[in-house]
């Protein structure tokens, strides 16, 4: 399960902010950010999602051998990019992911790269 930071309505992206409950492996922790990449991908109008180091992690970590990952991945996705539209936090939302997954990311660097 994981646990959301109430005040990261108020601050930027909550995906951003979500940290891993207890017993969460590593497997659901990359999902997790796979599905933040691509809600950032479809809303940063200058990112875009670097398929190749995407796909690289993803084969390397097993994600995708179960066809539900891929529904999870879209799911959460879809909830998040919502989420950061009715909250009107894109413009900050896409300087933290940047900051996290672009090309010097302190996250996962090179999931992102600009358009």
């Amino acid at each position: 399960m994981r646990r959301i930071f109430p005040a990261c309505l108020s601050v930027t992206f909550c995906l951003l902010a979500a940290s891993p409950g207890r017993g969460a492996d590593v497997r659901t922790d990359l999902i997790d950010k796979i599905a933040d990449i691509v809600a950032i991908g479809r809303l940063c109008p200058a990112l875009a999602v670097d398929l190749v180091n995407v796909t690289t992690l993803s084969r390397g970590s097993r994600i995708g051998d179960r066809a539900e990952d891929y529904a999870v991945i879209e799911t959460l996705a879809s909830a998040r990019q919502g989420a950061v539209l009715r909250a009107g936090l894109t413009d900050r939302t896409c300087r933290e992911a940047e900051r996290r997954y672009g090309p010097e990311g302190v996250t996962l660097p090179g999931m992102l790269r600009q358009r």
